[in-house]
């Protein structure tokens, strides 16, 4: 594995009703507070259809920590969610979730509020990655038979002589379903959505360069240390 490019995290928290100040956090003060910090070039708040609003959506800033900036793809605040998307190692994206916490807690003195107080985190990393196996390694030998003779040669007489037909995985993707059993969690009546665990050839890039598009719903050590077991499996490495 090498050559990781695009690493990004994201993060979601779930809270207790009215844990979040979103009241104090909706006034122009409070909003300033975060474009001013993180450079946000897009703001804007989401209504329901009464007017109420019901979310904090900041786009495209950036996070900086001594000399390094961490590009920001967004920050959504909701009444009991606060999300966000950073080009950043959860280790950054931890410092950067201290960094919000606390404006949050800075723009109404409540006890209520408490940045480890979350019923529920969940986690995102994505990244581009050279891996060191073909891209037809992950099918079965069947299925590469198949792919390059039969439904090549069906796909060829559809078109007739004017192309020439190949044909390659875009889109390799498995969900990861969960099945809650901690008993707050069962109590609150939360439950975890399924995510996506995809290794797919990277779109735009020749097969031949071995470049792969990853998702996980880990955290990004870990997602690092998943894609060199991938790796492992395919190249026979004990």
């Amino acid at each position: 594995m090498r050559d990781v490019s695009e690493l990004a995290v994201m993060e979601k928290r779930l809270f207790e009703m009215d844990v979040i100040p979103f009241r104090a956090l909706i006034t122009a003060s409070s909003l300033s507070v975060f474009t001013n910090q993180f450079l946000f070039k897009g703001i804007a708040l989401g209504e329901d259809d009464n007017n109420n609003v019901t979310a904090i959506k900041m786009q495209k800033g950036e996070f900086k920590i001594e000399d390094k900036v961490y590009p920001i793809e967004a920050l959504i605040i909701e009444r009991r969610i606060i999300t966000f998307k950073i080009y950043a190692t959860s280790s950054v994206a931890e410092i950067f979730y201290n960094s919000i916490a606390e404006k949050i807690s800075n723009a109404y003195t409540s006890i209520l509020f408490q940045k480890d107080k979350y019923l529920i985190k969940t986690m995102e990393t994505s990244c581009v990655v050279t891996l060191d196996f073909n891209h037809k390694d992950i099918f079965a030998k069947r299925v590469n038979v198949f792919l390059n003779r039969r439904a090549k040669e069906i796909c060829s007489s559809a078109i007739g002589d004017v192309a020439k037909v190949t044909i390659s995985p875009r889109s390799i993707t498995f969900i990861v379903d969960y099945t809650v059993t901690d008993e707050n969690l069962l109590n609150n009546k939360i439950n975890i959505t399924s995510k996506a665990l995809t290794v797919e050839p990277r779109v735009g890039i020749s097969l031949g360069e071995k470049r792969f598009y990853t998702v996980s719903p880990t955290d990004s050590d870990t997602h690092l240390k998943l894609l060199k077991e991938v790796e492992k499996l395919f190249n026979g490495t004990k």
